[in-house]
C-alpha cells in the first residue's frame, strides 16, 4: 500500500480480523503509510506484530497497489489504479495462473527490498 490516505474503514476491519480472527497477512507499506498506521493504531499494530500472523515490511516507495488474496479454494490478484491523492479510481482483478505468478513474483521483489517491522519498532 503506498498512499498516506489510509482507507480507515478498511484498515479498522482488517486490524480487527487480524487480531481477533483468522487472518494471515504479509504487508509491504511505504514509510509514510507505516508511520500513519503506527501512530493511528499503535496498540493494534503492536498486537499484530506480536501475534506473528501478520508481517509488515516498509519501503521508501512502492510503484503500484498490489493485493494477492488467497483462501483455501481461490486465489486472486488485484492491482489498484490511484489518482494523485492516493484515492482508488479503478481496480484490475485477475485469477489466471500467469497473473497470480506475476503478482507473487512482484510482491516477493518488493518485500525483498523492504525492512521488516518488529514488535516495539515504533
Amino acid at each position: 500500500m503506498r498512499g498516506r490516505r489510509a482507507h480507515s474503514d478498511a484498515a479498522d476491519a482488517a486490524l480487527e480480523v487480524a487480531v481477533d480472527g483468522d487472518l494471515d497477512a504479509d504487508l509491504v507499506f511505504t514509510v509514510d503509510l507505516a508511520s500513519f498506521v503506527i501512530s493511528t493504531y499503535p496498540t493494534a499494530t503492536e498486537e499484530l506484530l506480536t501475534a506473528g500472523d501478520v508481517g509488515i515490511s516498509v519501503r521508501e516507495s512502492i510503484p503500484y497497489e498490489l493485493v494477492v488474496l488467497e483462501t483455501p479454494t481461490r486465489s486472486e490478484a488485484f492491482v489498484f489504479v490511484l489518482n494523485d491523492a492516493a484515492e482508488i479510481r479503478g481496480a484490475i482483478r485477475n485469477d489466471a495462473e500467469a497473473a497470480l505468478e506475476w503478482a507473487h513474483d512482484a510482491f516477493r521483489r518488493l518485500r525483498a527490498t523492504a525492512t521488516p517491522l518488529r514488535p516495539g519498532s515504533r
